[in-house]
């Protein structure tokens, strides 16, 4: 109606989210809701911009007769029946959610709620919540909703009954007297705030007093005088509703300036109304006093706004610390007016009684004793200021003087010990008093709402006569949670406070707070004003006993979630006070130019909470260790002569943790070490949550001895060492804060052979703090004096002798973008640049024999000239023997052994190819050095053969040089990681023949070849197999469910073995490959009846045939010469079309299944429910099944066979009638199987035991499957973080800081069932 007129004001605060998100075992667990504040009340949380709902919902939810109407409607009313057959469309989803809200709002131990469900009841899709519309307009649309929506229940007539009254609008004829009368139902009346209407009564006899005059062009045509007549035209409210909504019109359009405003000037209403003079007196039927509960306030402009609600508690749900004076209990808002001329003074008996008139002081010490039996003068004293907010010196002394005098003045009523100094009441006048007294409180306390009177003075309110002690908490107290072990939400508290349903409160979204009544006055005028007004009638009774009309199913919808918010509480608690550690071992530990990598960086996470002590945490990493160590990356065989130190870890010396941070240059850096000697907890040896820990032996990583301690952090040197301009060498290292320059220097004299006081050195500075990024890097030299040098964690230096231009050095030694070496170009066209390593040279330091010399050299060069260049290049000439050393070629994927006689330039190498030089005797033109790896090990021995010899020639060599039978072994060709390839099985074939050329690596593998033209197929024996039939049954299912040792259940304890080999071609028939498999001898017992399964990746896969399809050639089968075959015994009846499974079943409550058991079944998977059902002794419809796919981590439900369900509506379908359209095919939809898929069962009767667990039936996933989803998510998040961030800066760049951009106005409705068709079919 209004559009954007009511856009929230700052909603972005209003849409309040304290939730944080923590999270266990890698899933996120948010925050979960505070529990009651002492207030005892609960807001709404605002989805956006529904404020405007949250403060129409807390005024109906504090309206007990509503709240009550709502409560009371049963499941079966309502369409939420638990029988399985009921219709959807008969649900009344509105009135549902909204008892879900009170009953949540009533019983529910938290301090927020959601409205989600509602506005979702709505038919809310499109971003609704996220619009704020009118109050006024909402109010009026929901009752309707509401009212339609209760159609055909116990409270049809709730809003009429509640909320509707009848305005008659008159014409009177001022010729015949005629009266024209027309009825109308209103659920609010309108009221105009201007600048002449200052006053609701004002403005209510403007309305319902006045009569409008009917003349001249808008004469009356009267039916009895039949002409056009001057009338009178005025309106009357007929009935009164027993809630009165008033809705107050600020907001305006103005028509000389076409915009929109506020009114915000003074408009005065009274806490009592008397609606007595508005009504026809003819028809007037019920009381017309009523009493203010409730105001709607906006706070804004005529543009956006904010709206919140100040509500009386009438029923005392809510807890307030406002002491209720006689101001609180009767209030006067006609002080808060400002008078003047034109601003009359509201006249109301009620409002303009004196409450300072003092009540007959018999009448309320009589009370105060009768309830206390008796009592001291100055406990009376007290309790006479707490009843009445005023002390007896202050009202009563001057007229009656002191308490002690007025006490012995009635001493037919007050018996005054004046010894103790006690007050009790006479036994004669006892029953009078009793008899008396609600006389007495009439006279004296006239026109009081008997709601808002002390109820607590009373000692034997007929009320409550009736009532148990728990009732009556409800009729007298406050809620309060309960023992959170009991099953009860909320009890109510007895404690008894003076001025029942009379505390107000605020009610702002999420945040709740006591006011006294006198802040509503505030609200007459200004920006923040009152904007809707809700009245009680004064003979409504309140009704305390609201927990008895909440419906069973309601409780313990209630009553389950408390228990899931006590475990969710419990659970974030666990989640907040533990920590996630990375621990890390030299198994994840890489060596890279001198600094220690980590190859995992995220290393093993171990969870641990903060209560721990240090030692329990040394002794589960010790514990978990085998875990913790990962599976090794893929070695590469070793085809040099350097000797590399295996690295063997002990757990039994892995007794030191210390922190561990990465480093910016990546690598890594151990601090302070953690007391396990020493019962301290984790918490107070200071290590926090993500914290890195490494576990070793104390003394050294990777063979290297280790300094901790931040003074020893690593720094990553890069070292130029320059012979001239063509000429260069590289060096990277770590080195401490301390000895870096020194390391540097010592370094640099032995590459370049000379004192390092004639060599200069330079630094490189990388950016300068004054410059910005894009400033170029500058040059510093060092001189003597280093105790200024302030290192980074990345340092380059370079040194050269003083006799080398400085100009030729520094363009030489430049470095790329990456920190990585840059190659220093001839300007001829015939040069090119080589990196050779010296593995020739004994260094007296393992760090310089890593050193690589880059040279310019002449491509044209041949190998052997290059040897010469190099050792004369490095004075190494008389040293070294030409003829003892040798040049190979080391790439990625090989290592080449060169040729002296081939030239540099028809090598193929790149710039990351090392050339090597290292001792041995390079092959003549006839040979080829080959690498020999021996069987089951990764380093290889150099072999020389001659490109003439064959290959049997080679391979006696090759068992003589190993000492070896070549009865069980044959040669095959590999790559770098062992994998075996090419086969070499012809004999008489030349090495070159062959194709083996320089550098390939031959492997001897086990296994005899066979002859040629056959395959020689490996035959394994397996155990027996585990079936579905054979193992499980329904009592067997049931106790497994309840062991420990699940995994352990049926797992087989044998473990398969080598039968023999057999030889076969491809055209022999399966029959052959029966009777070779019964020939091999061997000392294992073939069983009696067995299937021959296909080993693929360690697993049995797939059947051969068996019976009559013996005939079938394994060509056919596609039996290849890799092929292993198993023997498994067996009983099981394969037949062509069949596919052997493997069923595992879900552990309930856990993500865990039973070890796997194997199932003959057809290859889709019709019937698959029914069959596994029959086999384990339950029903089909109690499995739900489901097929993972292991590749991609999915599970693919099965849904069950629906033939049956097919034929019952065919039967169902008229005769004649033809169907139209694509006939339906059942198999479309099916999940395909094949072998040694794995199935899992759920069975619903044993899943549905665990109400309160969070796994869903369809869910399947194991916490395997979540952890690898969630690092891939992760990682794709990461990837797209920094796009989206770029996106969301140009739109805020693009959007001005001044413009408010306007949304599209749309319509508020509410979507509503037709229910009344339902009554009628009922009917």
């Amino acid at each position: 109606m209004f559009g954007e007129l009511f856009k929230e004001e700052n909603s972005f605060d209003n849409t309040t989210n304290n939730s944080t998100t923590t999270s266990i075992d890698g899933n996120p667990i948010d925050e979960p809701p505070k529990p009651r504040g002492p207030l005892k009340l609960v807001g709404f949380k605002n989805q956006g911009s529904t404020c405007y709902l949250n403060a129409l919902l807390q005024t109906l939810f504090l309206t007990p007769e509503f709240r009550d109407g709502i409560l009371q409607l049963t499941s079966d009313e309502l369409g939420y029946s638990m029988d399985a057959d009921s219709d959807p469309s008969n649900q009344r989803k509105i009135p549902y959610q909204l008892q879900l809200i009170f009953a949540r709002l009533l019983l529910l131990n938290q301090n927020t709620c959601s409205t989600e469900g509602l506005t979702e009841s709505f038919g809310w899709r499109n971003d609704e919540e996220l619009q704020q519309h009118d109050v006024q307009e909402l109010s009026r649309i929901f009752l309707d909703a509401i009212e339609a929506s209760l159609v055909g229940t116990s409270s049809e007539t709730l809003i009429q009954n509640l909320f509707k009254g009848k305005i008659v609008n008159q014409i009177v004829c001022d010729k015949c007297n005629r009266i024209s009368e027309r009825d109308e139902d209103f659920l609010d009346l309108t009221v105009s705030v201007t600048n002449n209407m200052k006053l609701l009564e004002n403005s209510f006899s403007n309305t319902f007093k006045h009569a409008e005059t009917m003349s001249g062009k808008n004469q009356y045509f009267c039916e009895q005088c039949n002409q056009l007549v001057d009338a009178k035209k005025r309106a009357k409210l007929k009935t009164l509703p027993p809630i009165l909504t008033l809705s107050l019109l600020r907001f305006n359009y103005h028509k000389e300036t076409f915009s929109r405003y506020k009114e915000t000037s003074p408009f005065a209403f009274p806490f009592h109304l008397d609606m007595t003079p508005y009504v026809n007196c003819r028809s007037i039927n019920s009381c017309g006093h009523y009493s203010l509960y409730s105001v709607i306030v906006h706070s804004g402009s005529a543009h956006r706004g904010h709206y919140q609600a100040h509500i009386r508690d009438v029923n005392k749900l809510g807890y307030s610390d406002i002491e209720l004076t006689n101001e609180e209990i009767f209030p006067d808002f006609s002080k808060f007016i400002q008078t003047s001329e034109t601003v009359p003074v509201i006249k109301n008996d009620i409002m303009n009684k004196k409450i300072s008139d003092p009540i007959n002081p018999e009448v309320i010490l009589a009370r105060i004793v009768a309830k206390h039996e008796s009592m001291r003068l100055d406990e009376l004293g007290q309790a006479l200021l707490k009843a009445t907010g005023s002390s007896w010196s202050k009202v009563y002394r001057k007229q009656y003087g002191t308490m002690a005098k007025f006490l012995r003045s009635n001493c037919e009523t007050f018996n005054l010990d004046v010894a103790t100094r006690t007050v009790s009441l006479c036994k004669s006048a006892h029953e009078k008093f009793l008899s008396d007294i609600a006389l007495k409180c009439a006279e004296n306390v006239e026109d009081i709402d008997k709601h808002s009177a002390d109820a607590s003075l009373l000692p034997n309110n007929s009320e409550y006569e009736d009532l148990t002690n728990s009732e009556l908490g409800n009729a007298m107290g406050c809620c309060k949670l309960v023992n959170p072990n009991s099953c009860c939400c909320y009890e109510i508290c007895s404690e008894e406070k003076p001025g029942t349903g009379m505390h107000w409160f605020n009610f702002n979204d999420e945040n709740i707070k006591t006011i006294s009544v006198n802040e509503i006055p505030k609200e007459f005028s200004g920006r923040k004003c009152a904007y809707m007004l809700f009245y009680r009638r004064n003979d409504l009774s309140s009704s305390f006993e609201w927990f008895e009309k909440i419906p069973d199913f309601i409780k313990d919808m209630m009553n389950n979630e408390n228990i899931h918010l006590m475990e969710w509480r419990t659970k974030y608690d666990l989640a907040v006070n533990r920590l996630d550690l990375h621990i890390y071992t030299e198994e994840i530990l890489i060596m890279s130019n001198g600094l220690i990598k980590c190859v995992e960086l995220d290393g093993y996470l171990m969870s641990f909470y903060q209560h721990q002590q240090v030692s329990e945490l040394l002794s589960e990493i010790q514990y978990n260790l085998d875990r913790m160590i990962k599976k090794p990356k893929r070695k590469k065989l070793q085809l040099t002569k350097k000797t590399t130190k295996d690295i063997k870890i002990s757990p039994l010396e892995m007794t030191n943790l210390n922190i561990l941070k990465i480093l910016p240059h990546g690598g890594i850096h151990l601090y302070e070490s953690l007391p396990v000697g020493r019962e301290i907890a984790l918490k107070e040896a200071g290590i926090k949550n993500n914290s890195s820990l490494f576990l070793w032996n104390g003394k050294s990583v990777l063979n290297q001895t280790i300094q901790i301690g931040i003074e020893y952090e690593a720094i990553s040197v890069k070292l130029i060492c320059h012979y001239d301009r063509n000429s260069r060498c590289y060096l990277s290292f770590k080195a401490s804060q301390s000895e870096c320059l020194l390391l540097v220097r010592s370094y640099a004299s032995k590459l370049l052979n000379t004192s390092s006081n004639e060599i200069v050195f330079q630094r490189k500075i990388k950016g300068n703090e004054s410059h910005n990024e894009d400033a170029d890097d500058c040059i510093e030299v060092i001189d003597n004096d280093i105790s200024s040098i302030v290192y980074g964690y990345e340092e380059n230096f370079t040194a050269f002798c003083k006799g080398c231009q400085l100009q030729e050095v520094q363009r030489n030694s430049e470095l790329d973008e990456t920190g990585d070496f840059k190659n220093a170009l001839s300007d001829k066209c015939h040069n090119k640049t080589v990196h050779v390593q010296l593995e020739i040279i004994n260094y007296d330091n393992e760090i310089l024999q890593e050193s690589i010399y880059e040279l310019d050299i002449d491509e044209k060069m041949s190998i052997e000239a290059l040897k010469s260049f190099v050792l004369c290049k490095l004075n190494l000439q008389e040293i070294i023997n030409i003829e003892e050393c040798r040049f190979s070629l080391h790439s990625k994927q090989s290592v080449l052994c060169l040729y002296d006689s081939i030239t540099v330039s028809s090598l193929p190498f790149t710039n990351d190819d090392i050339f090597l030089l290292e001792r041995g005797k390079a092959p003549t033109n006839e040979q080829v050095l080959i690498f020999l790896k021996p069987p089951n090990e990764l380093k290889c021995i150099e072999l020389l053969l001659s490109k003439s010899s064959k290959i049997s020639e080679a391979f006696e060599r090759i068992l003589k040089e190993l000492n070896l039978n070549g009865d069980e072994w044959h040669l095959r060709k590999c790559n770098r990681y062992g994998d075996l390839t090419y086969l070499l099985d012809d004999n008489n074939k030349t090495i070159t023949e062959a194709k083996i050329s320089n550098g390939d690596i031959i492997a001897l593998a086990p296994g005899k070849l066979a002859e040629k033209g056959k395959m020689r197929l490996c035959i394994w024996i397996y155990p027996k197999c585990l079936t579905l039939p054979e193992l499980y049954n329904k009592n067997i299912i049931t106790s497994l469910f309840k062991s420990v040792d699940l995994d352990q259940s049926s797992r087989p304890s044998e473990a398969p073995s080598i039968l023999g080999h057999v030889e076969l071609k491809r055209e022999d028939t399966l029959y052959d490959l029966q009777r070779k498999i019964k020939a091999i001898q061997t000392d294992k017992k073939m069983p009696d009846k067995y299937c021959i399964r296909i080993i693929d990746k360690g697993l049995l896969t797939k059947a051969l045939p068996q019976g009559d399809n013996n005939t079938v050639t394994l060509k056919r089968l596609k039996i290849q010469p890799s092929t292993q075959l198993g023997i498994q015994p067996s009983t099981m009846e394969i037949g062509k079309e069949d596919v052997i499974i493997k069923v595992v079943f879900h552990i309930p409550n856990t993500r865990h299944y039973t070890s796997p058991v194997e199932y003959v079944c057809s290859r889709t998977t019709a019937n698959l429910h029914g069959n596994i059902a029959k086999c384990i002794g339950f029903e089909d419809n109690e499995l739900i099944l489901a097929k993972r796919t292991n590749d991609a981590m999915i599970w693919s439900m099965i849904e069950p066979d629906q033939s049956s369900n097919l034929n019952a509506k065919k039967k169902v379908q008229k005769k004649g009638r033809k169907t139209t359209g694509k006939k339906k095919n059942i198999k479309e939809n099916s999940v395909q199987l094949k072998d040694s898929d794995t199935v899992a069962a759920k069975i619903v009767s044993e899943e549905l035991k665990y109400t309160d667990s969070s796994i869903d039936l369809q869910d399947f996933f194991t916490d395997e499957d979540i952890l690898l989803k969630q690092k891939l998510k992760a990682s794709n998040n990461q990837r797209s973080s920094s796009n989206a961030k770029m996106k969301d800066n140009n739109i805020n760049q693009e959007k001005s800081p001044n413009h408010s951009i306007q949304a599209k106005e749309s319509q508020l409705k509410i979507h509503v069932g037709n229910f009344s068709t339902l009554q009628q079919a009922e009917e």
